[in-house]
């Protein structure tokens, strides 16, 4: 079947389930928030999975690794949101702590994405070179 080609990758499957508890979490968020802070959290949460199935889906890998690395990006933004929202009190020390442990679980499986991606980009440029 079409999705199972990514669908089976540990960031994928990860990356999904961080969605959910991000979707699960901003339901407590202030209803003022609901077009602000909650949607740009719940944005930056979902694009994480689909970009990872970009990714994955790319026979170039240098276009791979670009959009691996653009993940990470965003990433580290949904991180920095969660940090905000701790401040301002709509998330538990206890909550980001547990979300933090899986953005970093997430990003150590993007980063061997990305270090497979170069090393088939290294393994062409050999392959080029014979």
């Amino acid at each position: 079947m079409f999705h199972d080609f990514y669908e089976s990758l540990a960031a994928w499957q990860q990356s999904v389930r961080l969605v959910e508890r991000i979707y699960r979490l901003s339901v407590g968020f202030p209803e003022e928030e609901k077009s602000g802070l909650t949607a740009t959290l719940k944005r930056a949460a979902s694009a994480i999975p689909g970009r990872i199935a970009d990714a994955h889906g790319q026979c170039d890998p240098a276009v791979a690794a670009k959009i691996t690395q653009v993940t990470l990006g965003q990433l580290r933004e949904l991180h920095t949101h969660l940090v905000v929202c701790h401040r301002l009190h709509f998330v538990s020390s206890w909550q980001l702590s547990r979300l933090r442990k899986r953005c970093y679980k997430i990003e150590q499986l993007l980063e061997a994405m990305y270090d497979d991606c170069q090393d088939q980009i290294h393994t062409q440029t050999l392959n080029q070179a014979a």
